[in-house]
């Protein structure tokens, strides 16, 4: 029986204020001075972005990290156990910390089942492989260092955001130290070529796992579909 390796991703935008110039404006015209941390403050709307983490907390991550939790409890001593992956961005771990910590109680509770792996990403969820190869490994190590932090584990496997890759950043990855890279099952770039199998990139040593995006979709979209082939 084939094996299905199940990666959930997390992660939750800081959402920005709309009236971000106007609020500018009216500091200034009071000589208010513009410190870094006020700029933050201001820049970004905390109050939507509570309550969208709150909301989505309530309504699925909190259950859905239950449910996970039970089953790996139910397969811990059969002959095949069930394990999970998940990818969580640095700014959805700082919103957890903030305001719904018993978010980030859940997946600690997760890690400690020992069956449960956690990926690296950039920290911000960010295109900074497009931009800069020193920011891009920045981001990434920053990422590294907030796993040690959060769950004691220091990830082997990483993802860049939004699956972006090329030849050049999985070698940027395996020069620092990851064995496996995540990415997009493309039929374009694939040809005759399954998403099934584990690649190697061109160049490095580093290995490629594929998304296999039409299982992943008729999971994620269509699993209470009464239409579904499968």
């Amino acid at each position: 029986m084939r094996d299905i390796v199940l990666v959930f991703e997390v992660h939750q935008p800081a959402r920005l204020a709309r009236n971000f110039k106007q609020r500018i404006r009216e500091l200034a015209a009071k000589g208010v001075r513009i410190t870094p941390d006020l700029l933050e403050h201001i820049y970004f709307d905390e109050e939507l972005n509570r309550r969208i983490l709150e909301r989505v907390s309530r309504k699925c991550y909190l259950p859905a990290n239950e449910v996970i939790l039970q089953q790996l409890d139910n397969f811990r001593h059969s002959g095949k156990k069930f394990k999970v992956s998940f990818s969580l961005s640095g700014v959805f771990l700082e919103q957890a910390r903030k305001w719904v910590p018993e978010v980030l109680e859940s997946f600690q509770r997760l890690s400690d089942t020992g069956l449960v792996e956690f990926l690296d990403q950039t920290y911000y969820h960010s295109l900074a492989s497009l931009l800069s190869e020193e920011e891009f490994t920045e981001q990434v190590l920053e990422h590294r260092q907030l796993m040690k932090d959060y769950f004691g584990r220091e990830p082997t496997s990483v993802e860049n955001t939004e699956f972006i890759y090329n030849t050049r950043i999985a070698c940027v990855l395996g020069r620092l130290g990851y064995k496996v890279v995540l990415t997009e099952g493309v039929e374009r770039i694939l040809g005759w070529r399954s998403p099934n199998y584990l690649y190697k990139a061109r160049g490095c040593g580093i290995k490629v796992l594929m998304r296999n995006y039409r299982l992943s979709d008729d999971i994620g979209f269509r699993f209470a579909s009464r239409e579904w082939r499968e």
